[in-house]
């Protein structure tokens, strides 16, 4: 059985992505996922087991069209450059932008029994695709799109006005964990998604009780002093200049890693450590490919995600890197946000305070390394006891689950109920 998954990641390709197509794969669907197209990127690649095709971008689409016309013009000898063009743009279906064009042609082309969209860009043309198709729609929601902060008021109203007249044509709807399955329930009088969370898969040979020491290893830190890591993606909004700043309050014997991408953030980052004078305890880590990254996490002493509520994603935010520390076993410092504080006070994972300003990132990261509290082992133990928990062995059921149950898995193709 054939799924074409589609994204509007181009260079990265989220995490939970790779991981549900893994988990089709190993049960035996065919996965093809298309992504958007980026200069300097493959238009072809392998991840893991997983096929992916980026697609071209559109003006090479429209190069490609305009050709045929070209061919086509002993039967029209008139056709100017501009009247190929307006010929061109009238053939897009239903208002389709060229990408989304290039993209429902490239998903009829695959012929699939099952196509799974990735977030809000390219909803409403897997809806085209699911009609002239006739197969099942998944509708695979990894945050509230139309509250992304940097959106004007009216993409956000456009995009509101998308999402609710799509999602009623989804056979199921996912996201990422009850806050913002509750919330899409509420504003679209859905029955509530079903919430597939963005567990990890802990790569071969890793155990979180052995303790790893990458990052004193590569920036000859001291045994006798402690890491707190960041990882993922280097954002201002993240709270990050803060926390960088905090440093400078803290114990000498205490250094900062930040380690992922975002090369702009990354050099406003440092800028502010050579100010603070901490630029020795501050140090930058590319980031890893996901087989090696647990090994890096564990090398540290704590995490920490200091995201701030700048929107309602943030406010409602279940992010990788939370998953990432409770497998490799690393206390956990959160702003005191809805599900954060769920899963991280709730569970006894680590230290949940509000990060709004330079002193509170500095209170919570004391209050974590703390010695007369007992610093970050004291747990370790409810780590380790209930990580299995958030284990993507837990998740990928939930997504099997949910596949055996969509229609073409029970009626034959074209007579979907």
């Amino acid at each position: 059985m054939r799924v074409v998954m589609v994204t509007p990641d181009s260079h990265y390709i989220d995490r939970r992505i790779l991981q549900e197509a893994e988990t089709l794969i190993t049960q035996g669907y065919e996965v093809i996922l298309l992504a958007d197209w980026q200069e300097g990127l493959a238009t072809h690649e392998r991840i893991g087991k997983v096929k992916l095709e980026r697609l071209s971008s559109p003006r090479s689409h429209l190069f490609f069209r305009e050709k045929a016309i070209l061919y086509a013009q002993k039967k029209l000898p008139a056709l100017t450059r501009i009247t190929r063009l307006a010929l061109y743009l009238s053939q897009k279906s239903r208002g389709f932008r060229l990408h989304e064009q290039a993209m429902l042609n490239r998903i009829v082309y695959f012929d699939p029994d099952i196509i799974h969209i990735h977030d809000l860009p390219y909803l409403k043309v897997g809806v085209e695709a699911k009609k002239r198709l006739q197969v099942p729609l998944i509708y695979d929601a990894h945050e509230l799109y139309p509250e992304i902060s940097t959106l004007t008021a009216k993409q956000k109203r456009d995009l509101s006005r998308i999402e609710a007249r799509s999602i009623a044509q989804c056979d199921r709807v996912i996201t990422v964990n009850p806050l913002i399955a509750e919330e899409m329930a509420r504003r679209y009088h859905i029955p509530q998604p079903e919430v597939i969370l963005n567990a990890v898969v802990v790569p071969a040979g890793f155990k979180p009780t052995s303790k790893e020491d990458r990052f004193r290893q590569q920036f000859q830190i001291p045994a006798d002093h402690q890491i707190l890591l960041f990882q993922g993606w280097l954002s201002l909004d993240r709270g990050l200049a803060e926390l960088v700043r905090a440093m400078a309050h803290l114990p000498s014997s205490l250094h900062l890693v930040l380690m992922g991408y975002g090369e702009e953030a990354k050099a406003v980052l440092a800028k502010i450590a050579l100010e603070e004078k901490i630029n020795d305890r501050v140090h930058f880590k590319e980031a890893v490919s996901q087989a090696e990254l647990l090994f890096w996490t564990a090398s540290a002493d704590a995490g920490i995600i200091p995201y701030q509520p700048v929107d309602l994603n943030h406010y409602f935010c279940s992010p990788n890197k939370l998953f990432e520390f409770i497998q490799a076993g690393l206390p956990i410092i959160a702003n005191d946000l809805p599900f954060l504080r769920q899963v991280v006070a709730g569970e006894g994972f680590g230290v949940v305070m509000p990060l709004t300003d330079v002193n509170s990132f500095a209170q919570a990261i004391q209050s974590m390394f703390a010695p007369e509290a007992g610093g970050p082992g004291r747990f370790k133990k409810n780590l380790l006891e209930k990580a299995a928990k958030y284990s993507w062995q837990v998740e990928e059921t939930k997504l099997l689950d949910l596949y055996a149950t969509l229609p073409s898995h029970n009626l034959a193709r074209g007579v979907m109920a």
